[in-house]
């Protein structure tokens, strides 16, 4: 396998982090748009069945990865003893204000229990409400109307560079990036070249709603190929985006879940509200999964319930992490 990253700017303001489903339906309405709709359709049968394999992460602001907080908290709780004027509560905040650090951080943080909660820089998220105002009258061409006054929620990620800093003091990130991994030789490849051209075009990709006002658009800034190993003897993997276990040994993961709902979708007619609601479950970005077999088969994607020939997407990128004893 090989991985790749891909440098993403954000273009404006955005109301949330684009998580791997929502790139990975971004990517094959890409694909489909620069070959065709029945090669992005093999694409997709193709990833389901394995035959290729193509996995992703969320998008992650750059130079950061998340904090694996569940692992961190249960690595915490021995510390608390033995560390002065810190209770078992505070190192827990201390943990859960930081969203996402950098990567060599967090590798310290694992072999060194005693400085968790001491990182420096690290990044948190920021939500807001902004005000909007649509003027129906001139919308619908109907003299006297009221303006239709709504708010949005939107979120921003800053950078905390230093312990006595405040948030208005820092400015929010528009650097972010994701991960893709893939088979040689495959459909994949393709895709991640395709991405290059995007970069040439300055294509914007809409991986959110209201991208007609301007939020959650992403220009791609460079494609590279990742250039530590991926097949290696790692103890534990983060999981980096939307994962669907499928041979992962659970009871030596620590993870967090995050449970979707889900109903059939009409472009036209939007959501049908009509049908039963199903749900399905997925473990978070920030887990830390032990892999019970090949790297390839720690997570799947299954068929969508409500679409035919859809997939619900579960592949997530898995980063290795250095082992307790400092072995990769």
């Amino acid at each position: 396998m090989v991985s790749y990253r891909i440098n993403m700017r954000l273009a404006g303001r955005m109301t949330q982090l684009p998580d791997s489903q929502k790139i990975f339906g971004a990517l094959v309405y890409f694909y489909a748009e620069k070959t065709s709709s029945e090669k992005a359709g093999n694409f997709v049968a193709a990833v389901k069945e394995g035959s290729v394999f193509f996995a992703l992460s969320d998008m992650m602001p750059a130079g950061y990865v998340p904090v694996p907080q569940v692992y961190l908290m249960e690595r915490a709780k021995p510390v608390a003893g033995y560390q002065e004027n810190k209770s078992e509560k505070e190192i827990y905040r201390e943990i859960k204000k930081r969203q996402f650090v950098k990567r060599e951080q967090l590798e310290r943080w694992l072999k060194n229990p005693e400085a968790i909660g001491k990182a420096y820089p690290y990044v948190k998220i920021c939500s807001s409400q902004r005000i909007y105002a649509a003027i129906d009258s001139l919308q619908y061409e109907l003299p006297g109307l009221d303006p239709n006054v709504y708010s949005l929620p939107e979120i921003h990620l800053i950078e905390i560079k230093e312990e006595r800093q405040r948030d208005k003091e820092s400015m929010p990130f528009a650097d972010f990036r994701f991960y893709i991994r893939t088979t040689p030789n495959s459909a994949g490849i393709e895709l991640v070249e395709l991405l290059k051209e995007a970069q040439t075009e300055q294509r914007f990709f809409f991986l959110g709603p209201r991208a007609s006002q301007g939020l959650n658009t992403f220009l791609v800034e460079t494609v590279n190929q990742e250039s530590y190993e991926t097949e290696c003897s790692a103890d534990k993997y983060l999981n980096m985006g939307m994962l669907l276990p499928d041979k992962i040994d659970l009871q030596e993961s620590y993870v967090k879940l995050f449970t979707s709902q889900r109903r059939p979708y009409n472009r036209i007619e939007g959501w049908n509200k009509e049908e039963e609601k199903m749900f399905i479950s997925f473990i978070q970005a920030g887990s830390v999964v032990e892999v019970s077999g090949e790297l390839r088969m720690a997570g799947k994607s299954i068929p969508s319930p409500f679409e035919e020939n859809a997939i619900v997407f579960g592949n997530a990128y898995l980063l290795p992490l250095l082992s307790e004893g400092g072995r990769k």
